[in-house]
């Protein structure tokens, strides 16, 4: 599993740098197979606020904007969207791919930098419009030192008997902690039954097989708006290795990320009737979020409702029930599978990179 070292340093309190931390989990408890550092850490790619925003002359779908930096520094700069706080790169930044950023003429306008889009920073896929800054990012500070992103990456590689306690952050801070000699940062808030109102109409769920399935919770919730997460927690799950999705999937994956409880989100308008945690039938088919189309084996434990498997257990979820864009209303999942059973389908159907669960199921 892949460690931020800046997120393991804050709920651990360790002082260790990431080769000392990685030395000291591999001579006591954990093999570290890499350690590896972010590349944007160039001391021209900073935040910008636009102040001024006009129409570029020569061109309908361009825009010529006017980039406060640092002091008094201010930039012209031509791109394609109106945005407040945002990433500038300087004349003379390299970004990931090998691309140079040089002063050049677009149209006639001499443009002094580049705003900078998710993919061109390497932070993800979108590329339509340029990476929006939260409101209160310092004008003017370096980009990846503030927001943590020159950061380490550790690749630790936790062991099914180490499943339970360790496959998460704060588990592996916990450990952390511990062999540094004190309690980690992080509260170990007291849990609380958690009550579900009476108006709750969650499915009605069926355990077909509790050797397979010790306990499944399932709860509700109306009203939801599908958006891009915010930016905390897009840097989150990519100091992780997780690529952002959308605010309601991202949330499941963080939490996973954090505590190690796997959660999973269907859209409740594309479940037909009641839950049933079963058993896959002979023949079965499945096609999972990643867009591949599996055979189901008869040991595979599936989530499913009166019409179909939407879910392979503890793995990766279904495309016929993901939360898209449109989705209104969500039915969120929280279960206890058998780690064994969980360790063979995921052996028998391949290494997913967007499992929920890379290694076992919450015991």
């Amino acid at each position: 599993m892949k460690f931020s070292y800046h997120w393991l340093k804050e709920l651990s309190g360790t002082r260790k740098s990431p080769d000392q931390l990685a030395r000291l989990l591999m001579m006591r408890a954990f093999e570290v197979e890499s350690v590896e550092r972010g590349e944007l850490t160039l001391e021209n790619l900073v935040i910008g606020e636009i102040v001024a925003l006009e129409q570029h002359p020569n061109a309908d779908r361009l825009k010529i904007a006017t980039v406060h930096t640092k002091g008094e520094d201010r930039h012209v700069i031509v791109c394609g969207a109106p945005n407040q706080k945002v990433v500038v790169a300087l004349p003379g930044t390299i970004l990931p791919g090998d691309m140079k950023i040089e002063e050049a003429s677009l149209r006639g306008v001499v443009s002094q930098g580049m705003l900078c889009s998710e993919r061109e920073l390497g932070l993800g896929d979108r590329h339509e419009g340029i990476l929006v800054l939260p409101a209160d990012a310092p004008r003017g500070a370096l980009f990846a030192k503030h927001y943590g992103i020159a950061d380490a990456v550790l690749d630790i590689k936790v062991l099914p008997d180490r499943g339970s306690d360790a496959l998460s952050y704060q588990g592996m801070a916990r450990e952390i902690a511990a062999l540094d000699g004190y309690a980690p940062r992080f509260a170990e808030a007291e849990k609380k039954r958690l009550r579900i109102p009476a108006y709750n109409r969650a499915p009605r769920v069926a355990i077909a097989d509790k050797t397979a399935c010790v306990r499944y919770l399932g709860l509700s919730i109306k009203g939801v708006r599908v958006t891009p997460s915010p930016f905390w927690l897009f840097l989150r799950l990519f100091q992780s290795g997780k690529i952002s999705r959308n605010n309601v999937v991202d949330l499941t994956n963080y939490l996973m990320l954090l505590t190690g409880q796997p959660l999973h989100a269907f859209d409740a308008d594309k479940l037909s009737g009641g839950i049933a945690v079963r058993r896959a039938k002979k023949g079965e088919r499945l096609k999972l979020l990643s867009g591949e189309t599996i055979r189901l084996h008869p040991e595979d434990i599936v989530i499913a409702d009166q019409k179909r498997a939407l879910a392979l257990a503890g793995i990766m979820g279904g495309e016929s029930s993901a939360v898209s864009d449109k989705t209104e209303n969500i039915f969120l999942e929280l279960a206890v599978f058998d780690p064994a059973s969980i360790r063979r389908s995921r052996v028998r159907h391949g290494p997913y990179d967007g499992c929920e669960l890379p290694l076992r199921a919450r015991p």
